[in-house]
């Protein structure tokens, strides 16, 4: 396929969109364990985001880029996975949780968006392309994204209302 460089630095950027956004999901999970599912669910996504960015490779080299691939967790960031997670133990027992967990929900929305802009961005490109595989790729992932902001907007509403008004 012919070389794209302007797409293959937007199919850089929408891989390390969605690396940081793993990153931060698995952050926001550790920091807030002590909540209901926020542990189990945020993982599950950062896993999602991860096969994201690796469905992207394939598409990346066609394109002519080389992109970087999810990182596996070594000692440090276990340790440091376990530093947060007894953190949000001593954090649950003070009210400041709460606010916390809005600002990491808030933050968890914008990084959502911007992949998800991302995804829209290169699949309107696939289109223009005709780049079948592509944007197979992209509907499937986007619908990803639209589940991810879902669930995030559900997050900050249940929140909202009982850190702010209590």
């Amino acid at each position: 396929m012919a070389q794209k460089p302007e797409l293959a630095r937007t199919l850089r950027q929408l891989n390390e969109a969605l690396l940081d956004l793993s990153d931060d999901y698995r952050k926001v999970g550790e920091r807030h364990a002590t909540g209901h599912d926020m542990f189990h669910i945020a993982h599950h996504l950062a896993a999602q985001c991860d096969l994201q960015a690796q469905a992207l490779q394939p598409h990346a080299e066609r394109y002519g880029e080389e992109l970087a691939e999810p990182e596996a967790d070594g000692m440090w960031e276990s340790l440091l996975a376990g530093l947060r997670r007894m953190q949000a133990v001593a954090a649950g027992r003070r009210a400041a949780p709460g606010l916390l967990l809005l600002r990491d929900l808030r933050q968890l929305h914008l990084a959502i968006e911007e992949a998800a802009m991302l995804w829209l961005v290169i699949g309107q490109a696939a289109q223009a392309l005709r780049d079948r595989e592509l944007l197979t790729t992209v509907e499937r992932a986007r619908e990803e994204m639209t589940k991810q902001l879902m669930w995030v907007t559900t997050r900050i509403t249940e929140a909202a209302p009982q850190v702010l008004a209590a």
